[in-house]
């Protein structure tokens, strides 16, 4: 068995310009494990353990899944926290995939995952998200029970651990979500090594 994701990647600068954020809360917070810049990405859904010899079938389906949909624009948004128990990520039918966050709204005093949100594409990226779904369940995998809340994980909160009250703004960068990328997730003590076993491209 392998173990398995499908995700939109982000683009370096992205990807880079999330990192200085999290430096930028690292020494404010405690008990935090960080996410490396280059393994920052948008799950779309996660597989767990796989068959290998499911892999061509899914790539295949990827294949199928991304000419059916147009490259769209996402914009990121602001910082946000699980649990939240006051403010919420559901989707919109706007374009919107998470609403404008105030920091006075989140319940910081015990996060377990800080998230950056993102705004624009929501609909794509919501009807982009159910046509993988369906290819999941078509080779096996149970539905997903939890709502797809669309978010970009930065850092995981341990026990014990915590954030400053005062969340620093995020860049408002926008990039375009071009491919699907079918990864293979490889647990190590330093962290997880991502592996891209399929990319399609969008359109």
């Amino acid at each position: 068995m392998i173990r398995a994701f499908i995700a939109l990647p982000l683009p370096g600068e992205v990807q880079s310009a999330l990192g200085e954020v999290a430096q930028q809360l690292a020494p404010q917070s405690q008990g935090v494990k960080w996410v490396k810049p280059g393994n920052i990405h948008l799950t779309l859904r996660f597989l767990g353990d796989t068959d290998p010899e499911k892999v061509p079938a899914l790539s295949t389906g990827l294949d199928h899944i991304a000419a059916q949909h147009p490259p769209f624009p996402l914009r990121l948004g602001a910082l946000g926290t699980f649990p939240n128990r006051t403010s919420s990520l559901v989707p919109s039918a706007a374009a919107r995939v998470q609403p404008k966050g105030n920091p006075r709204a989140l319940d910081l005093h015990r996060p377990r995952v800080l998230w950056v949100g993102l705004e624009q594409g929501g609909v794509q990226l919501q009807q982009l998200r159910h046509t993988v779904e369906d290819l999941a369940l078509s080779l096996g995998w149970e539905r997903e029970t939890q709502q797809f809340k669309p978010h970009l994980t930065l850092g995981r909160v341990r026990e014990g651990g915590g954030l400053p009250q005062k969340l620093p703004p995020v860049p408002p960068l926008e990039f375009q979500a071009g491919c699907v990328e079918f990864i293979e997730s490889r647990l190590r003590s330093e962290g997880p090594e991502y592996h891209t076993l399929h990319q399609a491209r969008l359109g």
